[in-house]
């Protein structure tokens, strides 16, 4: 008994795009057997005597339905249902990833979901379309278990690949492609736990992956160091130390970035996260799904690296394999900036829930997720910490000073004797010490 071939899950998506003008193919196709049985007829050869002939009128008209042919043909390729416009790139073209291209390729034939993952593998898992409630698991292993069944995929990501087909070349995908995959992802895992509508819609940024790749050369080379000399120390210290660094004359800035870009100025408000779990021969239709994963796991649900995936409005990475002529090396650093609104959290952390007697934190004084405020509510400033302010009490437009919790650049600007504490990024922010 013969067994049907089962196709490949992209063989099959693929098909699934071609259905809108197939019907059209099928109909012309259907015209060229008369039409060849015509021809053939036309095409027997009168015999006299020893010679043979074809009358002009017939090969005239032989050539009339070759033409008539190639014009049906090419009707049926104008008439092809428009295709998009391939997104554009956000990654900077200096980004080498030429390494990881090629370990992956020593481990599978692709860079889609199949092949480096077993297809009856649980990390396949279908969503079922009901919201996950984090504060309804015991720990951050638990709800990891449920997101990430098998710890390099998230429920329904399968699916939601093959619902997109990112990737115009399966064996060495676009950064482009990689770029748009990248938000379909994050937006699908957003959904997982119910952040969804436009005030949780997240887009790529084209200075913020451009930052995320300075702030990996500043850290990891010396590229920049003679024109920079200022600050290229922090090599030397915290890993988040560089996290401020970018190139301020354009000049430097324009091969990182698309052609007429006006260029990017570091603003107040973004965020950054090493992120940890990637491999340099992982298929780029999961490594990011399995950084999530392993943050997750490891961090928790309100952890700093991973509150932005769900509050943060725009975002920028950069994948940096760490020795990318060594075919045996794997390690790769991520680097994932943040910027836009930052969106309040849908789930209070259970561990930082006051209990009913707690005493409320003073306005302008330091507080966390989950704090009670005196008045007005916790806001978050940098990396998860906050401060209690109250919105209803900032000063109208023309006031002679600056509100808590909003940016200035002197002590005196600032209301009700607060002081103006300077941050890691040269502004600050105006606090009570």
């Amino acid at each position: 008994k013969k067994t049907k071939k089962k196709r490949h899950p992209h063989q099959q998506a693929k098909q699934q795009n071609m259905k809108p003008y197939a019907f059209l193919l099928a109909s012309r196709l259907l015209v060229l057997p008369c039409i060849l049985c015509r021809l053939q007829a036309r095409n027997a050869p009168f015999t006299t005597g020893t010679t043979t002939t074809v009358p002009e009128e017939e090969e005239e008209e032989e050539n009339q339905q070759q033409q008539q042919l190639h014009e049906t043909t090419t009707l049926m390729i104008l008439q092809r249902p428009p295709q998009p416009p391939p997104p554009p790139q956000k990654t900077p073209t200096p980004s080498d990833w030429s390494g990881m291209y090629a370990k992956t390729l020593q481990v599978v034939h692709e860079h889609t979901p199949a092949g480096w993952i077993d297809d009856d593998n649980n990390d396949w898992e279908a969503w079922d379309g009901q919201v996950i409630d984090p504060t309804q698991y015991p720990d951050a292993a638990a709800l990891a278990d449920k997101v990430c069944p098998g710890g390099n995929t998230v429920l329904g990501q399968r699916k939601l690949f093959y619902q997109h087909n990112p990737f115009d070349n399966v064996l060495h995908p676009s950064k482009a492609d990689v770029d748009e995959w990248n938000r379909f992802l994050l937006q699908h895992i957003r959904r997982l736990f119910g952040y969804t509508g436009p005030d949780y819609e997240i887009e790529p940024d084209v200075c913020l992956y451009a930052l995320a790749m300075w702030n990996q050369e500043r850290q990891l080379t010396t590229l920049w160091d003679s024109k920079y000399p200022v600050g290229a120390d922090c090599k030397e210290g915290d890993p988040h130390a560089c996290d401020s660094f970018y190139p301020t004359d354009m000049e430097d800035q324009r091969p990182y970035l698309p052609e007429d870009h006006p260029g990017c100025e570091l603003k107040f408000g973004t965020s950054a996260g090493i992120l940890t779990g990637a491999q340099a021969d992982l298929p780029w239709s999961i490594v990011l799904s399995r950084v999530f994963c392993t943050t997750l796991r490891h961090g928790g649900f309100w952890s700093d690296d991973l509150g932005p995936f769900f509050r943060r409005t725009t975002f920028g990475l950069n994948f940096w394999d760490m020795d990318p002529t060594d075919m045996t090396s794997t390690e790769v650093r991520i680097v994932a900036r943040w910027g836009g609104t930052l969106q309040p959290h849908l789930y209070p952390d259970p561990s930082r829930v006051p209990a009913t007697d707690t005493v409320c934190v003073d306005v302008g004084e330091s507080c966390q997720q989950g704090d009670v405020c005196c008045e007005g509510t916790c806001i978050p400033t940098f990396r998860g910490s906050g401060v209690c302010y109250n919105i209803s009490a900032e000063p109208q437009a023309g006031a002679s000073c600056v509100s808590i919790g909003k940016v200035c650049y002197e002590s005196g600007e600032c209301c009700d004797g607060s002081s103006c504490i300077t941050t890691r990024f040269g502004k600050g922010r105006c606090y009570y010490e």
